[in-house]
């Protein structure tokens, strides 16, 4: 076997990089232990040690949550009283308006039954039969013009027919 040197470079480069992986699990173990003697620390310092807050934070704390629930207390005590006041408003509405609707329908009632009884019965049926007129006629005066174009355009076919047999003899003849 022949070693030139890329094979010696790629076998130096290889052992570089086993050296380095090995290197690399060393100093995550090392870091693992010293992340492990930290929380064992921490943990412990914080379940012996007493902090003290002072009570101004505290009151301030209280102080907001006091204001925060009251907000929202009142705003749900506000939504209820808006929501009855309608409910009563409109039960209102309605009781006014049927008590109105029970003494207006009867004056209602007579005064479309008084000008129901003026109407003139004879006048009424030579109005609708004028209309009636009107449009039959405005219908068949649109057939009547479509039959009309339909028979002057046959008039004309008809026209050329002729022409054509009169010059056909006039042909013969000469």
């Amino acid at each position: 076997m022949k070693l030139n040197s890329d094979t010696l470079l790629s076998f130096g480069v290889f052992g570089l990089g086993l050296v380095a992986i090995g290197y690399a699990v060393g100093v995550h173990s090392r870091m693992k232990a010293v992340a492990d003697k930290l929380d064992t620390s921490i943990d412990k310092i914080a379940n012996d040690m007493e902090v003290e807050i002072p009570s101004k934070i505290i009151e301030q704390a209280v102080q907001k949550a006091v204001d925060r629930e009251s907000y929202t207390a009142v705003r749900r005590a506000t939504d209820v009283v808006v929501d009855g006041l309608k409910k009563e408003i409109n039960d209102q509405v309605s009781t006014a308006v049927k008590a109105s609707y029970d003494s207006i329908a009867d004056g209602v009632t007579s005064e479309i039954a008084k000008n129901v009884a003026k109407i003139d019965e004879a006048r009424l049926k030579r109005e609708v039969v004028a209309k009636a007129k009107e449009q039959i006629a405005e219908k068949f005066d649109d057939k009547l013009d479509d039959i009309l174009e339909e028979f002057n355009g046959n008039l004309q076919n008809v026209g050329k027919i002729y022409k054509s047999i009169a010059k056909s003899f006039s042909k013969e003849d000469m």
